[in-house]
């Protein structure tokens, strides 16, 4: 049996070896504790607010500008 365990940056290749759900649970926790520990930076924030995207129309015909009224 191959199990990958693999949490951020951390990642753990077992091969060989029959492991339980349990084991395999436990394992993963133990790597997810790993990849926390070296894990210090910050992940990247998005700036809070709004944005507008807008979009001009095509220009109307010319007759429409006119009218002989």
């Amino acid at each position: 049996m191959k199990v990958v365990a693999r949490v951020g940056e951390v990642s753990v290749v077992v091969e060989g070896l029959d492991f339980t759900r349990r084991q395999i649970r436990a394992l993963l926790l133990t790597v997810a504790g790993i990849a926390a520990s070296l894990g210090t930076e910050e992940p990247e924030r998005t700036a809070l607010g709004f944005a507008v995207i807008t979009e001009r129309a095509d220009e109307p015909p010319q007759e429409d500008y006119f009218t002989d009224d």
